[in-house]
């Protein structure tokens, strides 16, 4: 068993762009490809996988996350259990709030939120797409 501060520097070695190994955490169960760049004080635990041209910090925490390739997560973020697509960007400093406004809902039932930022706007023809596993207590937004 390594130390984390070794896996980061293992990885850095392996073809990850590891910035500040010294600042940087990494579990014994995390598989970071080689391209991906992980940013000063990064903590990744669990579970997490971060796929090749994924840049993840400064500043983050991923515990049993999945980021897809390309994805971005931006400054200060804390991520549990989630996936993050390729492509993808979160952060820095946001959040969103889910209200049900249909008529038979009551005016603002919160049906939840999470740290993203501003206010989400969609125009006519746009979509946000909500899918719920209560099976696997699972919350996805696309």
């Amino acid at each position: 068993m390594s130390e984390p501060r070794d896996r980061a520097r293992a990885l850095l070695a392996a073809g990850v762009r590891v910035l500040d190994p010294a600042s940087t955490f990494v579990g014994e169960d995390v598989v970071v490809e080689p391209g991906a760049v992980l940013r000063p004080f990064s903590m990744l635990e669990g579970h997490t996988t971060v796929r090749a041209g994924a840049e993840v910090g400064p500043f983050v925490r991923l515990v049993n996350v999945e980021v897809g390739p390309g994805a971005l997560i931006l400054d200060h973020c804390l991520l549990r259990d989630s996936v993050v697509e390729a492509g993808a960007s979160v952060g820095p400093f946001r959040y969103v709030a889910i209200y049900n406004d249909s008529a038979t809902s009551p005016a603002d039932a919160l049906i939840c939120w999470f740290d993203y930022g501003s206010a989400i706007t969609l125009l006519d023809g746009e979509s946000f797409t909500i899918d719920f596993d209560v099976t696997n207590g699972l919350f996805q937004l696309s």
